[in-house]
């Protein structure tokens, strides 16, 4: 029946269909968000770039156990790509950069207190 159709015929005539009304009020919304986000500071950390490079204390030793475990895990992952080189395959740049990263990974291990 024609009169079921005639509501969303005039809506389409206004260009207001409810998707569209929705879509505008949510657009409106975040507009009146986004100055909020943009002025935005971060916090900034106690201790700063110095307290990154010390060890943990003694109290985080999940924590540390945690690092050196992902940090062996990255040596486990240069021993293969030494292996796939020695074989004559060829290394991509981020895996010959991983390579080269191996000695700081060791000094991070040893820092944390655990041995390579």
């Amino acid at each position: 029946s024609a009169a079921d159709f005639a509501p969303k015929a005039a809506a389409a005539a206004t260009g207001s269909s409810r998707n569209a009304r929705k879509k505008k009020a949510k657009e409106s919304k975040e507009a009146e968000a986004a100055p909020e986000v943009e002025n935005f500071t971060p916090p900034q950390r106690q201790g700063g770039a110095e307290a990154a490079e010390k060890p943990a204390p003694a109290g985080d030793g999940d924590e540390v156990e945690k690092k050196v475990r992902a940090l062996r895990k990255k040596l486990r992952d240069i021993d293969k790509l030494k292996e796939k080189a020695a074989t004559g395959a060829p290394l991509d740049p981020l895996q010959k950069q991983k390579l080269e990263g191996e000695s700081e990974i060791l000094q991070q291990i040893r820092s944390l207190g655990a041995e390579p």
